[in-house]
């Protein structure tokens, strides 16, 4: 059972001992490597995803139409979510680990959303300044579909960002991890 989540920079996250009764997600930025000198090993879980610390709104969706990708790409989206609430559910499943710690960057902006998200959602006390808490993976993990209309409505270009940018999931993928979660 998780008793505790932790964000913290990779200044820090260099620093840890691996421990088999604690999961670490490392958040990195889109399209790069994992941090040089973060313990991968070790670990009673360890996963890394890569999102830019940016965020987007449905004013900006709609005021940028079928160019947003040029602008947001980089940026999370619903499958950044869901993959961090399979994360999540991985780590429950194991039975083992009752500390997550969550680290990006800087320590102030993704991780801090990630663990605010999982505590509130568990009823976890959160140690540290969530001021500046990334909103759109805070608001994606609460509701992946938040853009999906928004998407569908005005920049409707799916099929041209995988054009250019190859899937790393298969088709139908999210759709079937959207029917695990609505699943109890």
């Amino acid at each position: 059972m998780i008793t505790e989540i932790t964000f913290l920079p990779v200044r820090d996250a260099r620093k840890l001992t691996p421990s088999p009764g604690t999961a670490l997600i490392s958040i990195h930025d889109d399209g790069e490597p994992i941090a040089a000198g973060v313990p991968t090993d070790g670990w009673g879980f360890f996963d890394s995803i890569g999102f830019d610390d940016a965020a987007y709104s449905k004013e900006q969706i709609e005021e940028y139409g079928e160019d947003f990708w040029n602008y947001f790409n980089g940026c999370a989206r619903k499958v950044h979510a869901l993959r961090l609430l399979v994360m999540f559910k991985q780590i429950e499943e194991l039975g083992f680990i009752d500390n997550i710690i969550v680290h990006c960057d800087a320590g102030r902006s993704r991780s801090t959303a990630v663990a605010k998200f999982y505590a509130e959602k568990h009823g976890l006390e959160l140690e540290g300044d969530t001021t500046y808490a990334n909103s759109l993976i805070y608001q994606l993990l609460k509701n992946p579909d938040t853009f999906e209309e928004d998407f569908k409505k005005h920049v409707d270009k799916v099929e041209k960002v995988e054009e250019t940018k190859p899937s790393l999931f298969p088709l139908g993928w999210i759709d079937w991890l959207m029917g695990l979660f609505s699943k109890k």
